[in-house]
């Protein structure tokens, strides 16, 4: 389960960041996991409360995932649409080479430091 080792960095970014500015802890956690970054968001949350245990500054803190659905524009006829899988054929002409334009993300997008 490779979600473990993503939360752990998660908590060495959170730890450090409340660190860097004094902060008594870490109050939420935003992260950004699009459909296509390989990482199942049901094992990411059992790998948080998990590891949070463990860690003081991040005992109580909310783990808040924003899903990046995938979506690709075909290089053929340039038409946007939202997919299901990486090489999904386009909707419109039918290629199968489509210029992926999110869905792969996997990122800390904020960090809500407690005030006490």
């Amino acid at each position: 389960m490779h979600e473990f080792s993503i939360v752990v960095n998660i908590i060495d970014i959170a730890e450090s960041t409340a660190l860097e500015h004094n902060a008594n802890g870490v109050s939420e956690v935003e992260v950004e996991v699009g459909d296509a970054s390989g990482v199942s968001i049901e094992a990411l949350e059992f790998a948080w409360e998990s590891a949070i245990a463990s860690s003081r500054p991040l005992k109580n803190t909310k783990l808040k995932i924003q899903n990046i659905p995938l979506l690709a524009r075909c290089s053929q006829c340039q038409h946007q649409y939202t997919a299901t899988e990486l090489y999904e054929a386009c909707p419109f002409c039918g290629a199968i080479n489509p210029v992926i334009i999110q869905g792969r993300e996997l990122r800390v997008k904020s960090i809500v430091l407690a005030d006490q």
